[in-house]
């Protein structure tokens, strides 16, 4: 589990763009299943997130 003061800094570092979260493709939660067999196989290059409430 992260320390607290690590995930602050790093939303620091994002919120400046420093660091630029590589997002491969993103899903509706509702999609999860559809999001779980992408990741099986599809091997993405980024990390695969979910949008909530835009379904």
């Amino acid at each position: 589990m992260p320390k607290p003061e690590f995930l602050s800094v790093l939303t620091e570092l994002a919120g400046s763009g420093v660091v630029i979260p590589r997002i491969d493709r993103t899903f509706a939660l509702s999609d999860a299943a559809a999001a779980v067999d992408y990741l099986v196989t599809a091997h993405p290059c980024g990390k695969v997130a979910f949008t909530i409430g835009a379904d």
